[in-house]
């Protein structure tokens, strides 16, 4: 057998070899992908509930007034027991939300209470995203390499690399006259 049907014999074993390594990577299985889940828990704030009591009664009456002949203390108890005092009390915070009281004070008695509440309510937001793991299982490579010095060597490499990690080639070297072949076998790390 001639050199030039060896010659064209590894050519055309090589490039059998490429393109089937091509459509074998090209159509093999590929790993499932791996699912996050990422949760997120925020407060937002609810509905406003607004509350309107009229007179209220007292759980608790305390006495303090003493009683003096004197007309001026008199006359400012009763300024004091006649005037309506309005109070705005303001409870909110960062963990209950909106809580406002709105009173008025009368003759001594609550004669009207308003309350806004705008509580704030847990929302847990849960999503999930598939990540696709784009590493093929089996991805085939040829390489073409000479000397430079003065062109006397060729060579080819024919392999393929599994999980992006394991490399399996045959390689056809070329020198002068000369051939040899060679199995490589390698791990990337």
């Amino acid at each position: 057998m001639s050199t030039f049907y060896k010659i064209l014999i590894a050519i055309a074993l090589i490039l059998i070899v490429g393109i089937s390594g091509f459509l074998i990577g090209k159509y093999c299985f590929r790993p499932e992908p791996e699912v996050i889940t990422h949760t997120v828990v925020k407060y937002l704030p609810g509905d406003t509930i607004r509350i309107t009591r009229e007179k209220p009664v007292p759980y608790k009456v305390t006495d303090t007034i003493t009683i003096t002949p004197d007309t001026a203390q008199l006359y400012a108890a009763w300024r004091e027991y006649n005037k309506t005092n309005e109070y705005e009390l303001d409870f909110s915070n960062d963990t209950v939300g909106i809580f406002k009281v709105n009173a008025k004070v009368h003759q001594n008695e609550i004669t009207e209470v308003q309350s806004t509440i705008v509580p704030l309510i847990k929302t847990v937001e849960t999503t999930t995203t598939e990540e696709v793991n784009n590493v093929k299982f089996i991805q085939g490579f040829v390489a073409i390499g000479t000397s430079v010095h003065n062109f006397n060597t060729q060579q080819v490499t024919v392999g393929a690399e599994f999980v992006n990690r394991y490399d399996v080639s045959a390689t056809a070297i070329r020198y002068n006259s000369d051939f040899t072949y060679t199995i490589n076998l390698g791990i990337k790390f």
